[in-house]
């Protein structure tokens, strides 16, 4: 991190730390974090690219104690209570796990801005023009003959390769908010794509429907309510992509906070409303924990990119196991334009808790000016409201 800092000459001398750390202690108090069982580190907001890729660097484990810590104090934050003091973070467990990673992204962005700058260099006397290798588009093996110097792209661009799209398949999300009695009505999916984790209601856009249309007709065949048209608004725009499928889920979130009929269970989802201290995010799409807070919250409209790849298989026996359901409803499935992940994954009783696939990048943006209408083939808006 870029800076002026006085950190290194308070510590050496004795009467400035003296001085200085009482207050440092009584300012750190005072802000709270602690008492929701937070470290400092899981309060930096993943607001710049240097943030979220230092994140996404996190050891599996201490991502998901990061996550953890994170929404046990969502909850405390919506019950309006603090951690016991037996929770509660002690300064010797504030540790600053996060920042040097940080430290260590901000550097090699830094040398990457620099590297981006050079335009030419010469060689033996000729000037030989200098590619971006941070640009996959402007790399080939071939134009090293053509008079470029070329080299491979960092490690993670050669990841993302995986994660291309060459079309989109568009679907929707509804989730039914009673803020009043601060409650959400989530769908427990019994087959097809997502069995046995909770989510909103929604799914596929059929030909010749909006995506709102859609939305409409999906939670009346879920949930059987309706929603008038005028209630159903849009919150945000989600992008799924899964490694090696062409196909990205464009996926438009509505909420609405009040509705028509009565709640009835069907062959598909059963509906159950959760009070928002008790949302089940382990049972659910893992970027859940993401979004649907702010959602919550009313940090909207919002945009996400969330990037999936296949769990490994706790064990050979549990990947045999499968929900004869799910397997016809997958077999069913016939269509030019689906995912390969929608028609051949088997959802079953076995799998992991938060389903089979975990997150291996993703980047959210709130509290945007203009709701976003759709998303490009390269992952970003294309349009807006």
């Amino acid at each position: 991190m870029s800076g002026i800092t006085l950190v290194n000459q308070v510590k050496a001398s004795k009467f400035l730390s003296g001085f200085l750390q009482p207050v440092a202690n009584a300012f750190v108090n005072a802000s709270g974090y602690r008492k929701l069982g937070l470290r400092y580190d899981d309060v930096l907001r993943e607001e710049t690219d240097i943030i979220r890729e230092a994140v996404n660097r996190l050891p599996e484990n201490e991502g998901y104690e990061r996550m953890f810590r994170m929404k046990t104090a969502f909850q405390y934050s919506l019950s309006h209570t603090i951690a016991d003091k037996e929770k509660t973070l002690k300064p010797e467990d504030d540790i600053r796990y996060l920042t040097p990673i940080i430290d260590e992204v901000a550097a090699e962005f830094a040398e990457k801005e620099d590297f981006n700058n050079i335009k030419s260099y010469t060689n033996y006397g000729s000037t030989v023009t200098v590619i971006n290798p941070f640009d996959p588009q402007q790399y080939s093996g071939s134009r090293a003959d053509e008079g470029y110097w070329s080299m491979p792209w960092p490690l993670h661009r050669l990841e993302m390769d995986s994660f291309r799209i060459t079309s989109k398949k568009v679907l929707t999300l509804v989730c039914v908010v009673d803020k009043q009695n601060q409650k959400i009505l989530l769908g427990y999916k019994k087959r097809g794509f997502g069995a046995h984790l909770w989510n909103g209601f929604g799914g596929k856009v059929e030909p010749g429907e909006t995506p709102k249309q859609g939305a409409h007709r999906e939670l009346e065949e879920e949930a059987g309510i309706t929603v008038p048209e005028e209630k159903l608004r849009k919150a945000g725009l989600l992008l799924f992509v899964f490694e090696d499928d062409p196909v990205g889920l464009e996926t438009h979130v509505y909420t609405a906070n009040e509705y028509e009929g009565e709640i009835t269970e069907c062959d598909e989802m059963r509906p159950q409303w959760f009070d928002f201290a008790d949302i089940p995010f382990d049972q659910m799409w893992e970027d859940d924990q993401f979004w649907l807070p702010m959602l919550l919250k009313g940090q909207e409209p919002f945009f996400g990119k969330v990037f999936l790849k296949r769990k490994p298989a706790a064990d050979d026996e549990a990947e045999k196991v499968s929900d004869p359901v799910t397997v016809a409803a997958v077999e069913a499935a016939v269509s030019t334009n689906h995912s390969t992940t929608m028609t051949q994954t088997v959802f079953t009783n076995t799998q992991p808790k938060s389903g089979p696939f975990a997150i291996f990048k993703h980047d959210f943006e709130y509290s945007l000016k203009a709701v976003p209408r759709e998303v490009g083939l390269d992952g970003e808006i294309a349009s807006f409201d």
